[in-house]
């Protein structure tokens, strides 16, 4: 029989069982290393170096690749682009994706097909939904929408024609493909939460916008947080909807930086620039994630 000083922590596996485990948890390891730490650390070292498909004998070259990222008069324009994509994307898709989780959540007839329709957006590769709503957006009569517009006397809008609406455009078909990843999430959480509380509340005399305020969101801020996460992340590494919807245009006013580092590794075959581009990639994804933990965690502790 355990004594209470005997007995281990809940959640604290036993002493001496990892070293059994090992031998089970090592393919995991390797798995994980030859997919991610391998390429990752082959990245880092890229980074410093002149390595191009179209000449041979690469060598070390310091920062000169992120000075050079630096020095082009184009980085700012990119990075502004990138900025007001992720942001507004990112944005729309939260507060879509819990509106939207909010109504699924309701009793009513029809929610598993309004479900799959929602869904169904998200599955569609980005590179098909870049060309169906390149076709939509074209300009002059013969876009879709604007043929649409013109039945009201409206129109016809250059959709992709200049920079701003071009963005903007593009900023609303990424939102159209991401909602239905931050509306699963927050229905799952929203599915979670105990009938008990609301009936607490209920009883103490909360009315609508008291239960979504202090049961409802509190409950589903860790899931949005996740959320948030995750749509930053991969909103920053669209690459294949802006190449198939805008590829960059016009004058390149939509070109993010995920589409300048393909474009430096495919088209101009310099892996060395595209890798030093995806470090400066990654180091603003690292820099927002800890952003989002810190504010997260002082707006907890600030509830309690």
């Amino acid at each position: 029989m355990l004594t209470s000083t005997s007995r281990p922590a809940a959640g604290r596996p036993p002493r001496g069982r990892f070293p059994l485990a090992l031998p089970y948890l090592l393919p995991a390891f390797l798995f994980i290393a030859l997919l991610t730490f391998i390429p990752a650390a082959y990245t880092v070292y890229l980074s410093f170096t002149n390595t191009s498909l179209l000449q041979g004998g690469a060598r070390f070259v310091g920062f000169e690749n992120f000075a050079r990222l630096f020095a082009d008069q184009s980085i700012v324009l990119v990075l502004r682009n990138t900025f007001v994509f992720v942001a507004g994307s990112v944005l729309l898709q939260i507060g879509l994706g819990v509106g939207l989780a909010l109504l699924l959540n309701l009793p009513y007839r029809g929610r598993v097909l309004v479900r799959t329709l929602i869904l169904a957006t998200w599955i569609i590769p980005e590179v098909v939904v870049g060309f169906t709503w390149q076709m939509i957006l074209a300009g002059g009569e013969y876009g879709l929408l604007n043929a649409f517009l013109a039945k009201f006397g409206l129109g016809p809008v250059l959709w992709l024609g200049t920079p701003a609406v071009a963005l903007f455009s593009l900023i609303l078909v990424n939102v159209w493909r991401g909602t239905a990843f931050s509306v699963i999430l927050q229905l799952a959480a929203l599915q979670a939460i105990p009938d008990e509380l609301y009936e607490a509340a209920r009883i103490d005399g909360a009315n609508g916008r008291q239960l979504f305020r202090f049961v409802t969101l509190p409950m589903i801020t860790p899931t949005l947080l996740i959320n948030l996460v995750n749509n930053t992340l991969g909103t920053f590494n669209v690459t294949a909807l802006v190449f198939a919807l805008t590829n960059g245009g016009p004058a390149r006013g939509t070109e993010v930086l995920a589409l300048t580092m393909y474009n430096a590794a495919f088209k101009q075959y310099d892996l060395g620039f595209a890798a030093a581009i995806a470090m400066v990639l990654f180091a603003i994804n690292v820099a927002l994630v800890v952003v989002y933990v810190r504010l997260f965690r002082n707006t907890s502790e600030g509830a309690l």
